[in-house]
């Protein structure tokens, strides 16, 4: 099974009453997105492990702010202002913008200044004076250029770990790649500033997450019918599907045909089946290691995001 892994920021989603984005087909991007703070209370506000750098701008009553945000490893709180128009752009993990002058090591769990950083200064205002969320990518996009700090061998091992939805240990790292564990360590630790097992662990994470936020769509129009997808659904594109040949680690879709050819009623997997499907040890493994990142356990999470209309929020530009 390959699981192409989509990072997110569900609590940016759940903030809002629609979150727009736009998809570019540059590999380095995830996606350019846009949304308004409706919501409050901190954990609306939240980021959480990504294992990716954003950029992120906010505007409102005069003001506009833009920072770099380095990936966090635990939840953090950015703090926004109910009523806060934001907009950002979100990179692939192992990939920052050479114009930038900062490396991913150097920004982990930092909210950076934008003004601060070189060619960065008066940046915030010419994105807020935009005149709409397409002009703001272009304009973003021309500024942040061609050029990327990017390790190519960091790239390799990344989509090896997201192939395998995090799941995987850093022996059987060694085993893919023939590279020994000592060096497959420095390469995350110099290029990403986290060791493998950390990335390995958010790329679990963020799948857990992106399974949860679909597990309400088993049996909707456009929906994957189950487990198994990661990311936003909602949006073409959004998410890596995997094969459906099962097997561990890709349990049979809920809400499907019967053995007997009869319909089955939808309903949404068991955080037991969520755990096996996203390569936990067991419920209690995965718990505990949500309520590290995201600050709140698995059942907390899915009434505060409303994963049951999660999806109604996403729109594609």
């Amino acid at each position: 099974m390959r699981t192409e892994l989509y990072p997110i920021q569900p609590f940016f989603v759940a903030s809002a009453a629609k979150y727009y984005k736009k998809i570019v087909l540059d590999a380095q991007y995830v996606h350019f997105y846009a949304f308004t703070a409706d919501a409050a209370g901190a954990e609306f506000s939240a980021v959480v492990p990504a294992g990716c750098a954003d950029m992120l701008f906010t505007f409102g009553r005069g003001l506009a702010d833009g920072r770099l945000l380095g990936f966090v490893t635990q939840s953090a709180s950015l703090d926004l202002p109910r009523g806060a128009h934001c907009f950002g752009v979100r990179f692939r993990p192992g990939c920052l913008p050479a114009r930038l002058d900062a490396c991913l090591p150097e920004i982990v769990n930092a909210r950076v200044p934008l003004g601060d950083m070189r060619g960065g200064g008066g940046l915030a205002e010419r994105v807020a004076e935009a005149g709409g969320f397409l002009e703001r990518v272009e304009l973003l996009r021309d500024f942040i250029g061609e050029r990327w700090r990017c390790s190519g061998l960091l790239r390799q091992l990344i989509a090896v770990v997201e192939g395998c939805g995090g799941a995987i240990r850093v022996s059987e790292l060694e085993d893919r790649t023939m590279y020994s564990a000592r060096y497959i360590n420095r390469v995350f630790s110099d290029n990403l500033g986290l060791s493998p097992k950390a990335f390995a662990e958010h790329a679990r994470f963020q799948r857990l997450i992106g399974m949860m936020n679909g597990a309400g769509l088993a049996g909707r129009p456009g929906s994957s019918g189950g487990l198994g997808s990661s990311g936003d659904f909602g949006c073409p594109g959004d998410s890596g599907r995997p094969s459906s040949s099962g097997g561990p680690g890709n349990p049979s879709d809920f809400g499907r045909t019967g053995d007997s050819g009869t319909p089955c009623s939808p309903r949404r997997p068991s955080l037991a089946e969520l755990a096996a499907a996203a390569g936990y040890y067991d419920q209690s493994h995965m718990a505990n290691e949500f309520k590290q990142f995201a600050a709140m356990t698995p059942r907390e999470y899915l009434g505060v995001v409303d994963v049951e209309h999660y999806s109604q929020k996403l729109i594609c530009v």
